[in-house]
């Protein structure tokens, strides 16, 4: 596709699923963590963590929305930088989200998200890492080549 914006859009929608399909993995398979990134998403979006199948829903759509900008952002942003090394950069890239939305959340104090445990930063961490891995990698096949990217 030749769209810049549309293929950030794609692909960070369908890396943000795959990070969220990630953390359920270690939250509800491993028992490793307990907040899940659309509890993340519905306590920044209404104050509390979800309690009804649409509040999750509503979370979870607030999730891939943060997932689908981010993608936004990064397509623009490999564009400025290097379309070179792109899956080290993609990685940081989610790595990064990850680290500013911790501690964004932590200087503000928000409710619900002061104490976060090692186990859900470990599976956030893990999750984030994927997240920017199929970025790029959806980045790359809806492109069909990593400098059209860069143009």
């Amino acid at each position: 596709m030749k769209d810049r914006f549309m293929n950030g859009l794609i692909a960070g929608t369908i890396a943000g699923i795959s990070a969220l399909l990630i953390d359920l993995f270690f939250i509800d398979v491993l028992k490793f963590g307990e907040l899940r990134f659309w509890d993340f998403s519905s306590i920044l979006l209404f104050g509390s963590k979800p309690q009804t199948f649409w509040q999750i829903f509503f979370g979870t759509i607030g999730h891939i929305g943060f997932s689908a900008m981010g993608g936004v952002i990064f397509v623009y942003l490999i564009r400025l930088i290097s379309s070179h090394y792109l899956y080290i950069k993609g990685i940081f890239f989610g790595l990064a989200i990850w680290f500013f939305a911790y501690t964004t959340t932590y200087m503000l104090k928000v409710p619900h998200l002061q104490n976060i445990s090692f186990e859900t930063s470990v599976a956030d961490y893990f999750s984030s890492s994927v997240y920017g891995f199929v970025l790029t990698y959806v980045l790359i096949k809806l492109t069909k080549k990593t400098t059209m990217i860069s143009r």
